[in-house]
């Protein structure tokens, strides 16, 4: 299904200025990622290494995103805080896609057939993913896994059903929200 450019452009500015924008903050101890920036890299988030983003404030490290809601429920769709098109998470669950989050503008073909639009909870400002397994539904965390170019760290859910490297490192994801959110254009998105 295609939609014009301006159907995205306003349904994407009223889901931003109905939602809080907030950037992810990991926390894990004495780690290496602990309270480091979560960026968009390669097509997905990362710590480490620096975005490809033209924002409107120079050297901004970080992603920002909200929230949106469209069945008045505690579950909601994150999307990166962008101009067109929107860019909503998606993630693939299985074995071979690592659990790492990626984006997807919804205009152009799907990723892979494991593709799943994700659905996120926000519970004491720790944002968690939902899954709806065989086994019921339940709040997955996170972990940042070393990228294979050894500039930083993917960040994937941690999904219990296909354990990750043990040099992963599992972390809380918390909600900084900004009071005076800057817009990027993400450059490292190709879908």
């Amino acid at each position: 299904m295609k939609f014009s450019t301006s159907v995205l452009f306003a349904s994407t500015m009223a889901l931003a200025s109905a939602s809080s924008i907030f950037s992810i903050v990991p926390l894990s101890g004495g780690s290496p990622i602990h309270m480091q920036n979560i960026s968009v890299y390669d097509n997905g988030l990362a710590i480490g290494p620096k975005q490809n983003a033209s924002c409107g404030v120079p050297d901004i490290g970080f992603a920002s995103f909200f929230l949106s809601n469209a069945t008045n429920n505690d579950v909601n769709s994150l999307y990166l805080y962008t101009d067109l098109p929107p860019r909503r998470a998606f993630v693939d669950l299985s074995e071979f896609g690592n659990s790492r989050i990626r984006f997807y503008s919804g205009v152009d073909p799907k990723p892979d057939e494991n593709f799943k639009l994700a659905q996120f909870l926000v519970k004491d400002d720790d944002l968690f993913i939902v899954d709806y397994s065989p086994a019921g539904v339940r709040a997955l965390g996170f972990q940042a896994c070393p990228l294979h170019n050894g500039e930083g760290f993917s960040v994937n859910v941690d999904n219990p059903e296909f354990p990750a490297s043990p040099s992963c490192i599992k972390f809380s994801a918390r909600i900084s929200y900004q009071p005076e959110p800057v817009k990027c254009l993400y450059n490292d998105i190709h879908l």
